[in-house]
């Protein structure tokens, strides 16, 4: 009857909006259960969106997870490049000590110098991350729009600076303790 009424067949479809108030996926079920003679299937939209919502959801995860590694990875070898840059300037640290520089002079220089390099790569990271976030916004078929959540990053930047510092710390305190005589004596 519905086949010759509406002359529905194999690959056509049709859309019920269902009422307000009611639940769209018992519906499906009744009328999946009703018209099964007639090979009718039913899915319910709401479910698939969120179906895709939540997929769309995990790859977000799964790429914040990559880019926090990378963060994390970024700041260890900033770690590993200043306990380097002591061992390779123990003689330079050495003359410095012998003409005058306190050790606070020595501690604060490393510091400066290793932050310069931490937030030089953080806003490196800020104006790569903006652009490609402005390229997929604005890329056809997107269906999103561009926004740069500022408080976020500004907790990003914090945390990312804040770690860069602590990984420094120990590094920039072994240059300055480095006695004068024994700084002058070392060889490589």
């Amino acid at each position: 009857m519905l086949w010759d009424s509406f002359h529905v067949g194999s690959g056509q479809f049709g859309l019920v909006r269902v009422v307000t108030g009611a639940d769209a996926t018992s519906v499906a079920n009744t009328m999946k259960r009703d018209f099964a003679g007639l090979g009718m299937s039913t899915t319910v939209i709401a479910v698939v969106i969120g179906q895709f919502i939540q997929i769309g959801q995990s790859f977000l995860g799964v790429f914040e997870a990559f880019l926090a590694l990378g963060l994390v990875v970024g700041i260890a070898g900033l770690g590993i490049i200043s306990i380097r840059s002591v061992v390779e300037r123990r003689k330079e640290i050495g003359v410095l000590r012998a003409i005058g520089f306190r050790k606070r002079m020595i501690l604060a220089s490393f510091l400066l110098e290793n932050s310069y390099v931490a937030l030089l790569g953080i806003m490196i990271g800020i104006i790569l991350g903006i652009d490609l976030g402005y390229a997929i916004a604005t890329s056809p078929g997107s269906g999103v729009s561009f926004v740069i959540p500022w408080l976020s990053l500004l907790e990003i930047i914090g945390f990312s600076y804040g770690l860069a510092v602590l990984t420094t710390v120990s590094s920039s305190r072994r240059a300055a303790r480095i006695p004068p005589a024994e700084a002058l004596r070392y060889t490589e």
